[in-house]
């Protein structure tokens, strides 16, 4: 069996409020890293709003 290395790299992934990224790497047929980052900064405006 050959060895596989697969690089995903998923920008701009929409959620519900803002935007975020998913990085997935598989080498040799075995998953090594998987991550979701967020991409926009936060902004906290929640917590103005609380007892309101």
């Amino acid at each position: 069996m050959s060895a596989v290395n697969v690089n995903v790299d998923v920008h701009h992934l929409t959620r519900v409020e803002g935007h975020g990224n998913i990085v997935i790497d598989v080498k040799n047929g075995e998953l090594v890293k998987c991550e979701w980052q967020i991409v926009e900064a936060p902004r906290f405006f929640e917590s103005f709003l609380r007892g309101r």
